[in-house]
């Protein structure tokens, strides 16, 4: 697979405001997170095919694209792309290999995929259940809590552009070695989504470690559950809760979700069993 072009990762703009206080007011500078819209397009022998318009913060364009074509199934791996070509800072062509068939849903319409949300009632468990090929992993007490903890509290030093802007959400992912976890890589966005797709898009094509760990810095919507039994990752933890659908999902894939963690404490949602033994408590019977 090759890249061409170069991308342009203008993902701040410097802005003026009038900033209020209880004693004065006053002209202050700040800076803001860029909301632009992306243009997919999808090349194949027979046709050139505009695909979505998503809107992100600009950064990490060929990873989010190549993670959005694999969560909607249009690509499996890295085999499956033949080159990417990235000449307009707000478009992005991704040709696709002779063998890859896009499916015909695709070609009627072009959808947008705002930063709120994704393609939202797109897609049911069932649907996600006849897409999932990546085997998850059923590995048990391998997960030490306390340092799963001690990762968690170490995500906002990972959100850099967060740090300027205060507009974007975090997504990390985490290895363990020699029972600490590592951040092999941390996305921002101002869409949750993107920010897991520039991740499946760098990382999670080829084989990867079967224990890593989703870190995310707000809600489990389950676009992220989705996403994740896509790319096979086995356990989700976040800062924020899970929706009834996305503790579902995770459910039905056994997933390891986790919620509301702080510097003490995380609610254990499901899957508990990959705990390490020590940190298990009412265990949901798997040993």
């Amino acid at each position: 697979m090759k890249h061409q072009g170069q991308q342009q990762e203008n993902s701040t703009r410097r802005v003026t405001k009038r900033h209020y206080s209880l004693d004065a007011r006053m002209p202050a500078d700040d800076i803001v997170a860029v909301e632009a819209p992306l243009l997919i397009v999808i090349a194949t022998k027979e046709q050139l095919l505009e695909l979505a318009t998503i809107m992100r913060t600009p950064g990490d364009d060929v990873p989010l694209s190549l993670g959005f074509l694999f969560s909607e199934h249009i690509i499996t791996s890295k085999d499956d792309v033949l080159d990417v070509k990235h000449s307009d800072p707000n478009e992005i062509t991704i040709s696709l290999a002779e063998h890859v068939v896009v499916d015909d849903k695709y070609q009627s319409r072009q959808f947008t995929s705002y930063s709120g949300c994704g393609i939202c009632g797109k897609s049911s468990i069932k649907q996600l259940a006849l897409k999932a090929t990546r085997e998850i992993s059923r590995d048990q007490h391998w997960l030490p809590f306390d340092r799963l903890i001690e990762a968690a509290q170490e995500l906002r030093a990972h959100q850099h552009l967060f740090q300027q802007t205060g507009s974007v959400h975090g997504a990390a992912l985490l290895t363990l070695s020699n029972s600490m976890f590592s951040f092999i890589d941390c996305k921002e966005d101002v869409g949750r989504h993107n920010a897991v797709d520039k991740l499946i898009g760098k990382h999670l094509l080829t084989a990867q470690n079967r224990n890593c760990i989703l870190l995310l810095s707000g809600r489990i919507s389950f676009e992220l559950v989705q996403k994740a039994v896509m790319a096979g990752v086995c356990t989700i933890a976040a800062i924020g809760a899970p929706s009834s659908l996305a503790l579902e999902t995770a459910k039905q894939f056994d997933l390891t979700l986790i919620g509301f963690i702080t510097a003490k404490q995380a609610n254990i949602y499901c899957g508990d069993w990959r705990l390490s033994p020590m940190t298990v408590e009412n265990s949901d019977g798997k040993t």
